[in-house]
């Protein structure tokens, strides 16, 4: 995995990740355990989750060759710019990724 992109979205209320998967990496939304840790506290942050559509997980943008999305909510308004997180996806792991603008 690949991390293209994270950024704070919606008034800092969300960090949306851009991501892709490489060589024989394989992503199923539906049976990853998927979050982000803040490195300085330790704490986990879950992928969003809508009443009526479920997990956000994942989705894909037209015209973005196997470039995947995510949205982690952010609690609290915790994460800030420049803060460094590592990325939970399955077994994948990805560390000291900043949090961008």
């Amino acid at each position: 995995m690949e991390v293209v992109q994270l950024r704070l979205a919606a008034n800092r209320e969300f960090v949306g990740m851009r991501f892709r998967m490489i060589d024989a990496d394989r992503f199923d939304p539906r049976t990853e355990e998927i979050y982000l840790i803040d490195e300085s506290t330790g704490e986990k942050f879950s992928v969003v989750r809508l009443q009526r559509i479920g997990r956000m997980a994942e989705f894909r943008a037209p015209g973005e060759n196997n470039v995947h999305h995510m949205m982690f909510r952010n609690r609290e308004g915790k994460l800030k710019i420049g803060s460094r997180v590592t990325v939970v996806v399955g077994n994948m792991r990805r560390e000291h990724l900043l949090i961008q603008q």
